[in-house]
């Protein structure tokens, strides 16, 4: 299978995905024995690697894969595939991403129906909108379609808890 040098994922001769997914001090001494590699930066390691090829697909361990990338000429390709799913996650819309993040959405939209018209009128929208963006593990955000939102309605950024912004 031949891949391209561009793009964010750039591949040549083979497609790379972790396997064998280890967590907690399990994972801790996997990488420290040489026999997993943290993905993207942990908590979470992996011990093998699915290989899909030309010749086909096969779920290897890392020190096989790796020898198998190493006789096909294709050592140097499989060490970056490793580098590029080891490397911690920059920040995304202002969020780390060193911990799993849970988004909620809320659709206070007039002519939604999916809450059976619990929520139809300003009056009980808001109060939930605002209890689900407090109580949200990690960030909540609404949906609506008024041109601007009525500043009563949508408390600011700095009003949220920490956890929700």
């Amino acid at each position: 299978m031949s891949g391209q040098d561009d793009g964010p994922a750039p591949r040549r001769g083979f497609a790379f995905r972790p396997e064998g997914l280890i967590s907690g001090p399990a994972a801790v001494r996997a990488v420290e024995a040489g026999t997993a590699f943290p993905l993207a930066g942990g908590p979470l390691a992996f011990s093998a690697c699915e290989v899909v090829a030309e010749s086909g697909r096969i779920v290897l361990p890392l020190a096989e894969a790796r020898a198998w990338a190493a006789r096909a000429g294709l050592g140097d390709e499989m060490a970056a595939a490793i580098a590029r799913v080891t490397v911690p996650r920059p920040p995304f819309a202002g969020l780390s991403l060193d911990r799993p993040r849970i988004m909620g959405v809320v659709n206070v939209t007039p002519d939604s129906f999916s809450d059976g018209g619990d929520f139809a009128d300003t009056e009980t929208r808001s109060p939930m909108a605002w209890r689900s963006a407090t109580q949200a593990p990690t960030s909540s955000t609404s949906a609506a379609n008024p041109p601007g939102p009525a500043p009563s309605l949508c408390p600011s950024k700095r009003s949220l808890p920490a956890s929700c912004r």
